[in-house]
């Protein structure tokens, strides 16, 4: 059964979504998809998870591959200029991907460099664990979250 409810807040509407199953031995393949609406079930390419170190040049550069809903980054200790960490152009409005700097050992941390960001340029991660959340807005990304990072 599907309820459907819609609220009025101001000049926002939100759309509730409310569902029971039975007889359903596997949710987890479902898509729901909703014309004009965010689909929050399917905000990255696959969900999944991937590791990337940086090159041994200095600076070391790494790029996303946008597969993976997450990306963990290890530096490496080469050089003294921050490493370059760049993610492309997104696949779909409303992409998100979270980059987080899983080991530091660039003494001059991160530069995470979105091929456009909304606000500044890039941003520099310089600990382990910094992290930030992503979403591609059609033409930029937008830092939705930042921990740690410096944006630039």
């Amino acid at each position: 059964m599907v309820k459907i409810k819609k609220l009025l807040f101001g000049c926002f509407a939100v759309t509730l979504l409310s569902l029971s199953f039975a007889n359903v031995s596997s949710a987890a393949s479902m898509v729901i998809d909703m014309p004009g609406h965010y689909n929050f079930l399917n905000s990255t390419a696959s969900g999944g998870t991937e590791t990337i170190t940086t090159g041994a040049g200095d600076p070391g550069l790494g790029t996303a591959t946008l597969n993976a809903g997450s990306v963990y980054v290890d530096t490496n200790n080469t050089g003294t200029l921050p490493d370059k960490f760049t993610i492309p152009a997104g696949l779909f409005i409303g992409q998100r991907i979270l980059v987080v700097l899983r080991t530091d050992t660039e003494v001059s941390g991160l530069n995470v460099v979105p091929s456009s960001q909304m606000v500044g340029t890039s941003t520099v991660f310089s600990d382990a664990g910094d992290n930030g959340l992503y979403e591609w807005g059609g033409a930029s990304w937008h830092i939705i979250l930042n921990k740690g990072g410096t944006a630039r």
